[in-house]
């Protein structure tokens, strides 16, 4: 019986997966992939709409919601691709400017941002936007939005981070009794 159990959980985290061609930019050539981390907390996930905007030296991107029709993006620990694509390269990137709605019902209008990683994938670099936190009126500072700069190196491998990081990855990916539990 836990056998059947977990196979149907399983089957469900498969549709969970995958990227995700945001289809009103499929005409322009230079793609972005746009992984969005969202935090364990409890009450994190949304089904708020999400938007962004990328800012880079040369160029920024017009506001971009980012929607999967296939699956339900922002939920409690998941990550999310997206494929954006621009007419030309945005330059180095800056910032971001990330918001939501707060369109969602109850509990799922609150959103908790861990972070965010744009690869561009042409050139392979890929830029970190360190977040963890709320997008809430009810919570923390009651922002809807905010403009996330580029996170240096330091920032990136600062101590208090990485160990962080380096925890939850091994309780989330590293003991399958966890992902047992944790459903």
């Amino acid at each position: 019986m836990l056998m059947i159990i977990t196979r149907q959980l399983d089957k469900i985290d498969e549709k969970k997966l995958g990227l995700c061609r945001l289809p009103s930019y499929w005409h322009c050539n230079y793609l972005y992939e746009v992984i969005v981390y969202t935090g364990m907390r409890p009450e994190s996930a949304t089904d708020s709409n999400v938007c962004i905007i990328i800012g880079g030296e040369k160029e920024k991107t017009e506001p971009i919601i980012l929607k999967d029709s296939d699956r339900a993006s922002f939920r409690r620990g998941g990550i999310d691709s997206f494929i954006i694509s621009t007419v030309k390269p945005l330059g180095k990137l800056i910032f971001i400017k990330i918001w939501h709605d707060n369109s969602g019902k109850n509990e799922m209008a609150s959103w908790y941002l861990k972070h965010i990683i744009v690869h561009d994938l042409q050139t392979r670099e890929k830029e970190y936007f360190i977040c963890e936190k709320w997008f809430a009126v009810e919570k923390q500072d009651g922002k809807l939005d905010r403009l996330i700069p580029v996170s240096g190196e330091k920032q990136i491998k600062e101590l208090g981070y990485l160990l962080i990081k380096q925890a939850r990855e091994k309780i989330t990916d590293g003991y399958l009794w966890f992902s047992i539990f944790a459903k």
